[in-house]
């Protein structure tokens, strides 16, 4: 039934035009840290927001340097997008630099319901990587459609309408991937994750997280911490290592692979820190990655990007009906 419902999406997507919103200086000027926490504004905000992302993709938020564009981009900017002032570096420079500038935050997600999860090895609360996480990803819309009313009031509506089809979206497709987990045995097997920040998306998979090979930028777990994860497997309680795909080919990445060689299990490649595909193509797609299992460095990836295109040709016609109905609303 869900793989008839995609074709029927994908069907309908190819023949019904999408008009968008907003164009030119009539934009909201929005700055987002992470190319990951931007596909949540970018989903529900449209084309009614110009959106600039700090950190490129692939580069490390730990380390990053702001250039002159990005201090461009936060001087004209209407709203910065943070993840968490206190724990990255780069956004308590941004805080600092840019004090009067109007700015949404972990404790503004927190306030709307957003959570911080524990993590094996990590802590009561793992700051990595939260907003992948359903619930935390539609407070996170929910406190930047908040701010956008007082911002650009004229399209209170619109973003309201974009937020509601939002929330029904991440919400459809999380009940897919939980049903599609459990018919693949994923659902509930435990998985080590290669970084913190793909915990959020294991579980999203309905995984439960025994531990991670890295537990801060640069901090790897011990030679003894490492062999428990691989007792772990060997006895069947951790079927699963999970990583990142950006990091597929950093030593990271190789640390997967060879932990997962070691305890024999397959490695599951995910999206946690890219920004190219909206949230709710990136669900979408880590469900398809929950089908590829990974032996020694193979596997084929085509499946996740085919449910990744039909879930953004999918969005694109709710988009259509949410800017066609604002319009009309707008005409009255």
């Amino acid at each position: 039934m869900f793989r008839v419902a995609l074709v029927l999406m994908l069907a309908v997507a190819l023949v019904i035009p999408v008009t968008y919103g907003a164009e030119g200086d009539s934009r909201v000027r929005i700055a987002v840290t992470m190319g990951s926490l931007a596909s949540i504004v970018r989903d529900v905000c449209g084309d009614a927001a110009d959106i600039h992302v700090l950190v490129p993709d692939g580069a490390d938020p730990h380390s990053y340097s702001l250039t002159p564009d990005d201090y461009g981009a936060l001087e004209e900017a209407d709203l910065l997008v943070l993840a968490d002032p206190e724990e990255f570096e780069i956004e308590s420079q941004v805080v600092d630099a840019f004090p009067d500038k109007t700015e949404v935050d972990l404790a503004d997600y927190i306030s709307l319901g957003a959570r911080l999860h524990p993590l094996e090895g990590v802590g009561d609360e793992n700051f990595h990587g939260y907003w992948m996480y359903p619930t935390n990803a539609i407070a996170i819309a929910h406190a930047v459609i908040n701010i956008l009313a007082s911002i650009d009031p004229e399209r209170d509506d619109y973003y309201l309408m974009r937020f509601e089809y939002f929330r029904q979206k991440v919400f459809a497709a999380w009940s897919d991937m939980n049903a599609t987990a459990d018919e693949r045995g994923v659902f509930g097997a435990g998985a080590v994750v290669a970084v913190p920040g793909a915990a959020y998306v294991a579980e999203t998979l309905g995984m439960r997280v025994r531990g991670t090979i890295m537990k801060a930028p640069g901090v790897f777990v011990s030679g003894a911490e490492m062999d428990s994860l691989v007792e772990m497997m060997q006895r069947g309680d951790v079927r699963y290592v999970v990583c990142p795909e950006e990091m597929r080919d950093t030593p990271v990445g190789e640390g997967a692979v060879d932990l997962a060689s070691r305890g024999g299990v397959p490695v599951l490649y995910v999206r946690a820190f890219s920004g190219d595909l909206g949230y709710v193509s990136t669900l979408y797609y880590n469900l398809g990655c929950s089908g590829v299992e990974v032996h020694a460095g193979g596997g084929d990836s085509s499946y996740p990007w085919i449910l990744a295109f039909v879930a953004a040709s999918a969005t694109a016609i709710l988009e259509g009906a949410v800017i066609v109905r604002f319009r009309r609303e707008v005409l009255r």
